[in-house]
């Protein structure tokens, strides 16, 4: 009895070596069969990129060579036509000539006759300013009231007729006389010599609306006596 199962377990441990050693030879073939496999492609794919790499070589090359030479030649003549330099002189005559009419001008100057206009246009622009009457400080003669007599009875032309003119002018805030009018008139010739006196009065003091303050325009009546 002790005997038997002894027996049983030999037949069984030969089984399991056999079929140990048919998986070995499976898994043998099976990487023999692999290897060639690759070594198969291998050998395919090195054959075929080295006969279509060989065409392009040939065909691409020349081609190349001829363009980058053509290329060069073709930049070399168009830079040899450009680099012509006969402009300079011209140039330079060019600038002596515009020194020489430079030196000759310096005569030429007339700032005087553009002065007069802009003295003009600031004694228009007064027209636009107020006029006033009465100020606190009135215009004045130069010299004042005394030497404006002094000045008519000195310059004041007889016309043979007694009587008085009233004249009526502004004194602008540059001390000019402007806008002269007879306001009370005597006959023709008065009124014409007295219009002529005044405007030959030299600059006033101008006025203004206070002490040192800013010049303004003043309406001035005025009446010259004929003797």
């Amino acid at each position: 009895m002790e005997n038997q199962p002894v027996q049983e377990n030999k037949p069984n441990g030969g089984n399991d070596i056999k079929q140990l050693l048919k998986w070995q030879y499976i898994a043998i073939a099976a990487a023999i069969i692999i290897g060639l496999s690759l070594l198969f492609g291998y050998l395919f794919s090195s054959k075929g990129p080295k006969e279509k790499a060989t065409p392009k070589e040939t065909y691409t090359a020349p081609a190349k060579e001829k363009e980058y030479v053509e290329e060069e030649e073709y930049y070399e003549t168009y830079e040899v036509e450009e680099a012509v330099e006969p402009a300079k002189p011209a140039k330079a005559e060019k600038q002596h000539k515009a020194d020489k009419p430079k030196s000759d001008k310096p005569k030429a100057d007339k700032p005087k006759t553009e002065e007069k206009p802009k003295k003009v246009a600031e004694d228009n622009d007064f027209s636009k300013m107020k006029v006033y009457k009465k100020v606190k400080c009135m215009p004045e003669f130069p010299g004042g009231e005394q030497k404006m007599n002094a000045f008519i009875a000195k310059n004041l032309r007889p016309q043979g007729k007694k009587g008085q003119v009233l004249v009526s002018f502004i004194v602008e805030p540059n001390g000019t006389i402007s806008n002269v009018e007879v306001a009370q008139s005597l006959n023709g010739a008065c009124d014409k010599e007295a219009v002529r006196l005044v405007k030959s009065f030299p600059k006033w003091t101008p006025g203004s609306l206070k002490q040192n303050g800013k010049p303004v325009r003043v309406n001035i009546s005025l009446p010259i006596n004929f003797k």
